[in-house]
């Protein structure tokens, strides 16, 4: 079983893992749901090249200028629900600019 932790992880590279892998912890409702969803696109991607899956929210394609990506979340107990604004919800451009700041 994985150890608890006392504080929300939020999103990092490797979260997905437990989702996509039959690993020692058990999950509720919500995140059963959400890795049925990971492994639907995972699936659909691997066998057509498109991740795009009937019932569940798009996928849209990477155009430069402008970068889109679909982040789902369950965190909110509502369900999965999509976040499609993550740079903005955490003032990403904010951030970088203070790094950049001499």
């Amino acid at each position: 079983v994985l150890p608890a932790v006392s504080f929300p992880q939020g999103a990092a590279h490797s979260a997905e893992l437990q989702y996509l892998f039959d690993m020692p912890r058990t999950l509720n409702a919500e995140q059963t749901a959400l890795k049925s969803a990971i492994v639907r696109y995972f699936t659909r991607f691997a066998h057509t090249g498109q991740p795009e899956v009937p019932g569940l929210p798009a996928w849209q394609a990477f155009t430069s200028g402008a970068p889109t990506y679909l982040g789902l979340d369950v965190a909110a107990g509502e369900g999965i629900t999509t976040r499609l604004n993550f740079a903005a919800e955490h003032q990403c451009d904010t951030v970088w600019a203070s790094l950049n700041d001499d």
